[in-house]
């Protein structure tokens, strides 16, 4: 594995068994109520973009 890929984000894994609610609920059109896993996973999304963009910058910007 390439360790200084600017990629490499940590510790996130999301499973099927914690993203079938998500999936299922937007299916629906939005209009069932909100399963309760969603604000995790928006948030664990969230958290993996902003430390992807972090390790880009780091790795644009260090030297060779």
């Amino acid at each position: 594995m390439n360790t200084n890929s600017p990629y490499i984000t940590g510790a996130l894994t999301l499973t099927a068994y914690q993203i079938e609610p998500l999936v299922t609920w937007s299916l629906t059109g939005f209009k069932a109520p909100m399963p309760p896993v969603v604000p995790g996973i928006v948030s664990s999304l969230l958290v993996m973009v902003v430390h992807a963009v972090g390790n880009i910058v780091v790795a644009r910007t260090s030297k060779p």
